[in-house]
């Protein structure tokens, strides 16, 4: 590739002492390395392989070629680098929708693209210190933050599974795993925020492919072989049958009274059956409409179809207050969904169960306590990170164990207490047996998951009498210890 073709990128006006290198990755037949470097502070590329066998360390990248392919293969690449990852990224002319959900942005010029660099990293001098390590949680929402009209866009590629995907999140996450559940989980966490809904799909509840068939069968024997016919109602003897069973000579004449049918509404009517099984001979207005999973072969009625909405996500405010400050957000807000109140409105509800208790026996509540005992070991073993997804996990289960009027709280990082109306003994036994189950299904493939301990108190069969609600959780908690 000449110099000249990337004269319009490139000025010629000497750099300044503070201009960061740029690195251009142009799609050249030769290995053409330098580009005028002393003067411009830039450096050339024939291709993402070539900048990295360099050993180069550039603050910025412009990428340009007129094969598409080309430009977002080496994209994708430079998105996914663990080290220059993060960094601005663009294109010389607009490309396709899946590098538009990578890049910083359009440039025609070298100064262009350092003028928006510099507001990315005039954002950055206000975050502390990266440390060594950082969470792949932790370098997306540095990414966010120093880009803060940056919008997290979802592709759709019918070739996958789920249809939709999100490139960003592929690029950068570091530990394997669908980056739909990662967005679930930084939107537990209130890290992000929706911003636009992009489509609404129908997904496989056993394997969460969007990639479904809907056929119609017969309601009563659920054949594929059925068949749209018209038919005919005797008014003679009240028969319904597809109107060739009617026909006899070139006229109508009933299978079962041998009635002739001369005359529409005097002799007989069309009714609104119009299919006919040709396994069971059923007739029927409507099919039942089953749909196939193309990718499990699972078949399902059409109301247990998983909804997913696919939606465009930002930075929310609580996420760049996380940033900015440079703690981390409370690990267990998680179960900051399922019917949860502050820990003050919890032990209000406990004492009025309580003392209804009292007032009337025979209105029975339960309180459990659950604590995770191996949070911390777990969490310096499997990282932060992976031990978010296994409480997201975890908690998306219990959800369906939690009652519409249960009530959940939690008091420490490792700790969570529901409060159960109208279950009694028996009936916290049982949502115990089932939140045991729970732990085999939120195992870290094969590795540890999250061990549980539980206490239990139920009413009227436990004293109750004078008894307040923080003194009776405080005695619980004991036991969890």
């Amino acid at each position: 590739m000449e110099e000249k073709e990337l004269g319009h990128w490139i000025s010629n006006t000497p750099a300044g002492p503070t201009d960061a290198l740029l690195c251009v990755l142009a799609h050249a037949d030769k290995n053409t390395t330098l580009l005028n470097s002393a003067r411009t502070n830039a450096i050339l590329f024939p291709s993402y392989e070539a900048f990295v066998n360099s050993g180069q360390n550039a603050a910025l990248f412009l990428v340009h070629g007129a094969e598409s392919d080309w430009v977002t293969q080496t994209v994708i690449q430079l998105r996914q680098d663990k080290v220059h990852g993060d960094k601005p990224l663009f294109v010389s002319a607009p490309s396709t929708p899946l590098v538009e959900c990578l890049i910083d942005g359009v440039v025609t010029s070298d100064a262009q693209a350092r003028m928006i660099a510099h507001g990315f990293n005039a954002l950055r001098a206000e975050l502390p210190s990266r440390v060594a390590v950082v969470t792949q949680d932790h370098r997306l929402l540095q990414f966010l933050y120093e880009r803060p009209h940056f919008i997290i866009s979802p592709y759709k590629d019918w070739q996958t599974p789920r249809v939709y995907g999100y490139p960003l999140l592929a690029c950068m996450q570091t530990q394997a795993g669908d980056e739909s559940r990662w967005i679930h989980t930084l939107l537990a966490r209130q890290l992000i925020e929706p911003v636009t809904l992009v489509d609404r799909m129908r997904e496989c509840p056993k394997c969460q492919s969007a990639h479904l068939a809907f056929v119609d069968v017969c309601p009563t024997c659920h054949s594929l072989n059925i068949t749209q016919k018209p038919f005919v109602h005797c008014f003679t003897c009240g028969n319904v049958a597809p109107q060739e069973k009617y026909m006899d000579k070139g006229g109508l004449v009933c299978p079962k009274c041998t009635a002739r049918l001369r005359h529409i509404g005097e002799d007989y009517d069309r009714p609104m059956e119009n299919y006919s099984c040709n396994a069971c001979n059923a007739g029927f207005i409507d099919a039942e409409v089953r749909v196939r999973c193309m990718s499990c072969n699972s078949e399902h009625a059409v109301d247990d179809l998983a909804v997913r909405q696919v939606n465009s996500y930002r930075l929310s405010e609580h996420g760049r207050v996380v940033v900015r400050t440079g703690g981390s957000d409370d690990l267990f807000s998680v179960l900051d969904r399922i019917n949860h109140v502050t820990p003050t409105m919890f032990e209000h509800m406990l004492d009025w169960v309580l003392n209804l208790c009292d007032r009337h026996p025979d209105v029975p509540f339960s309180v459990l306590g659950i604590k995770v005992v191996n949070l911390t070991t777990l969490t310096e073993e499997i990282g932060r990170a992976r031990v978010m997804q296994l409480l997201d996990a975890f908690i998306g289960r219990l959800r369906e164990l939690i009652r519409l009027t249960d009530f959940v709280t939690h008091t420490a990082d490792d700790q969570l207490w529901v409060l159960l109306p109208k279950a009694d003994e028996p009936g916290v036994a049982r949502f115990i047996e089932r939140l045991n189950q729970l732990q085999e299904l939120a195992q870290n493939e094969g590795k540890a998951g999250l061990i549980l301990r539980t206490v239990r108190f139920s009413a009227p069969s436990q004293p109750v009498k004078g008894e307040a609600a923080n003194q009776l959780m405080i005695k619980l908690a004991a036991k969890l210890e």
